[in-house]
């Protein structure tokens, strides 16, 4: 009897990190690390060897196979990081236990969602009274294209309300429309019409496009919300129309997006159709790029050597967001060692080989989750991770409409599902996969995902 009452005492505490999560991501990536850390020793102690059963469940097979290859990628790189490859891992102990959990049914899955609902509402009312007021509650200061609200010096606003907020919605959708008339259905509504206006007013526009797909799926695949969730569009599309025509930054801003966006695939497709440059090769021998990597780097950032380094013959794209430039030079280093990569956190490192030829540039990862894992992990690693992620869009999405969901489940799958979709979704720009902000979030969803169908099932049963 006391056993069951520590561990049922555990499976709440269980729950207290996993609803402070998104929370976390507020503080920054040492509190991020703390709830991996505590979320995953804590499983280790409840679960213990059942984590680690991995009978029937090819995808974790996958996955582990998936962290193997970006260990020995890092180690037959002799890459600096190699450490930092074991200790990525950590992710994979994250996940497991995670996924251990929702298939025991030890995970409440309405106040996670409750605590995206707050959290994101909270940030979208801020950014939307710093682009009305001038400066946040806080009082930190609007600038000429983003509101980062409590983030300040961070534009990782809409990011964040991007992440989390699907997940507040679907809270919201839980709570407001179980009566069915029309009070309920406008605070449903006006939530959510306010999440994604934090998004758009906070000036990230890849958020804003990743939440205006997300409205479309959800109106083509929940038949109980598409209704309000159309009224939901049209009010924000009335309020970008307004926006943009009463703010010339940001219609300046969203319309450079548009521009940029459609240049890209055709200036990266040109770029690489034009072969490589021999003559610059021969040139850049005269450098030891390892040995003198800081010389290297201060004199490739600057403009005025790169001109005269490269001369007047060589065609030059527009700069535009930048990423043109540096999709390109990530599929140039990756098809240096297509097959295993160059190991974890590598980008910033084999760029400087690049930096010489016109067109490349400089970064620290190249902003797109599926280049980062080819230069890092190559198409072994890559292949490992595009199968976990196909089998939980598709396979997943299949078993889940062959059962017969009632409306709270379905929406809590729907949540979680949407919002790995958007998250893996491959025609975007991205932070690092390997950094602690974007991998923690992704194996969070992950660990939720593997066996959700499982629990549903129970419930329904």
């Amino acid at each position: 009897m006391q056993l069951k009452k520590i561990s049922n005492l555990n499976h709440k505490y269980l729950n207290y990190l996993v609803f402070l999560f998104p929370l976390s991501f507020v503080f920054g990536n040492l509190f991020i690390n703390l709830e991996i850390v505590l979320i995953s020793i804590l499983g280790l102690f409840l679960y213990k060897k059942d984590i680690f059963d991995l009978k029937n469940n090819l995808t974790l097979k996958i996955l582990i196979l998936f962290f193997v290859a970006i260990i020995l990628s890092t180690l037959i790189n002799l890459n600096e990081n190699f450490l930092k490859s074991i200790l990525f891992s950590r992710y994979l102990i994250f996940a497991m236990v995670l996924s251990c959990a929702v298939k025991k049914n030890h995970i409440n899955f309405k106040t996670l969602f409750l605590s995206c609902l707050i959290l994101t509402a909270i940030i979208s009312f801020d950014v939307v009274f710093q682009y009305i007021v001038g400066k946040n509650i806080l009082g930190f200061p609007s600038s000429t294209f983003h509101n980062s609200s409590i983030f300040g010096n961070e534009l990782i606003s809409g990011g964040y309300i991007q992440k989390f907020g699907i997940m507040g919605i679907f809270f919201a959708a839980i709570f407001f429309l179980k009566e069915k008339n029309i009070k309920s259905s406008t605070g449903f509504v006006l939530i959510s019409s306010l999440i994604i206006s934090g998004v758009m007013l906070s000036g990230n526009r890849m958020s804003l496009l990743l939440m205006l797909v997300f409205l479309v799926l959800a109106i083509i695949l929940i038949k109980e919300l598409r209704y309000h969730l159309i009224a939901t569009l049209l009010i924000i599309s009335s309020v970008f129309y307004t926006v943009l025509n009463t703010n010339e930054n940001y219609k300046m801003h969203y319309g450079s997006f548009y521009g940029n966006g459609l240049a890209v695939f055709g200036y990266v497709k040109d770029e690489l159709l034009r072969g490589p440059y021999p003559e610059l090769e021969e040139k850049i021998k005269m450098f030891d790029v390892e040995k003198d990597r800081k010389e290297f780097e201060k004199k490739f950032y600057s403009l005025k050597y790169r001109g005269e380094f490269l001369g007047e013959n060589y065609e030059l794209i527009p700069f535009g967001s930048g990423h043109s430039i540096i999709f390109i030079t990530a599929i140039d280093t990756w098809l240096d060692k297509p097959i295993i990569g160059n190991g974890i956190k590598s980008f910033r490192i084999t760029c400087l080989h690049k930096s010489h030829l016109p067109n490349r540039t400089c970064q620290s990862h190249p902003h797109n989750y599926y280049l980062d894992l080819l230069n890092d992990g190559g198409l072994i690693g890559t292949f490992l991770m595009m199968v976990v992620i196909i089998y939980l869009t598709i396979k997943k999405f299949w078993d889940h409409v062959r059962l017969k969901i009632r409306y709270t489940d379905n929406l809590i799958f729907y949540g979680i599902y949407l919002t790995f979709f958007l998250e893996m979704f491959p025609i975007r720009s991205s932070g690092s996969f390997f950094s602690t902000y974007s991998a923690a979030f992704i194996f969070f969803l992950i660990g939720l995902f593997l066996n959700i169908n499982l629990i549903l099932k129970k419930i329904n049963s």
